[in-house]
């Protein structure tokens, strides 16, 4: 009995430690789910066939047009694009206007042309000829790539007529002035018309407000979330082990009370 006493000692311990590793660590964090209206992972399976569900409350799910992208092994999931693969076609339930910022992160290869990466009718984010470039109306703000191959951040935040490029985190270019037009339907994995993105594309979200420059930055280190505690895997896995060792426990408890 003894012995069975002292595990279950050391299992509560254990569990009760990665349950305030996961709680320490999200606590610490900040909600970004705010004002959230995208949010795509590209993990697990294809519901429906050729739907892509949309994580945020605004649940605007995406749909394949053509040949599918390949999943990936990566972590938190990514879609891997070439000449041959179809697009993402995205509706928004509300036109895009005003204050917003999207945000992905992407792998590619050089381009010979305007590649794209997320896209709507009135402006881009594209990579052509080594660069990150977003453009709408008048408005061009651009980022020469270095490490062709190697995954970066990117985050385009518009707010009070100003907009910005973030990539891993950093402030890139800042263009005042321009106006963003209102838009309602999003193209991933080329532009609209053609000119296909060839590489790997991760996780996308797009906010009805501008985020800040810290917001950007905890987003590419990961020290902040999109979702919820709940939602982390250590939070989670801790709660579990901790409500088995409670059961464990008062099932030993009663066993003592009624043993004579």
């Amino acid at each position: 009995m003894s012995v069975i006493k002292s595990a279950s000692l050391i299992f509560l311990i254990l569990s009760t430690a990665i349950f305030l590793v996961g709680f320490t660590h999200y606590s610490n964090t900040v909600d970004l789910s705010e004002d959230l209206v995208l949010h795509y992972e590209f993990t697990g399976s294809y519901e429906d066939g050729d739907r892509i569900e949309d994580l945020s409350p605004a649940a605007s799910n995406a749909t394949f047009v053509g040949e599918k992208p390949n999943q990936t092994n990566r972590s938190p999931g990514s879609l891997s694009f070439s000449e041959e693969s179809g697009y993402i076609h995205v509706q928004l339930d509300n036109e895009l206007s005003g204050d917003f910022t999207l945000t992905t992160t992407v792998q590619n290869k050089y381009h010979k042309y305007y590649a794209g990466i997320i896209a709507g009718k009135s402006w881009q984010l594209v990579a052509p000829y080594g660069k990150y470039e977003f453009s709408a109306g008048d408005t061009t703000l651009q980022y020469d790539v270095d490490n062709h191959g190697a995954w970066h951040h990117l985050a385009v935040v518009h707010r009070d007529g100003t907009t910005r490029l973030y990539v891993d985190g950093e402030l890139v270019e800042s263009k005042s002035g321009g106006s963003i037009p209102t838009e309602d339907t999003l193209f991933i994995g080329q532009r609209p018309g053609g000119y296909p993105y060839q590489g790997q594309i991760g996780e996308i979200t797009l906010h009805e407000r501008a985020l800040t420059t810290e917001e950007i930055r905890g987003m590419y280190t990961d020290q902040q979330t999109i979702r919820p505690i709940i939602y982390s895997d250590a939070f989670r896995t801790g709660t579990v082990l901790v409500l088995l060792s409670l059961v464990v426990f008062l099932a030993q408890l009663e066993s003592r009370i009624r043993s004579p």
